[in-house]
């Protein structure tokens, strides 16, 4: 998606499963950090706010996963 976008980043929330995020070469996936979720509208919203922030701060793939969690 990354390429097809010409980005240099990319970040996907996989609800259960955590994220992933993709930084030029640098890979790296998070688990969910929580073992429930009461409310899920909208955390994509928070997420994206969140990681879109690290990302633009050039932070490590594995902080922009942090971060947006």
């Amino acid at each position: 998606m990354a390429s097809l976008l010409g980005s240099d980043g990319l970040s996907v929330t996989d609800g259960a499963s955590g994220a992933m995020v993709r930084v030029k070469d640098e890979r790296f996936a998070l688990p969910t950090l929580s073992i429930s979720a009461v409310d899920t509208i909208g955390c994509g919203d928070a997420y994206f706010a969140l990681s879109s922030l690290a990302s633009c701060l050039r932070l490590p793939a594995r902080m922009v996963a942090l971060a947006g969690s």
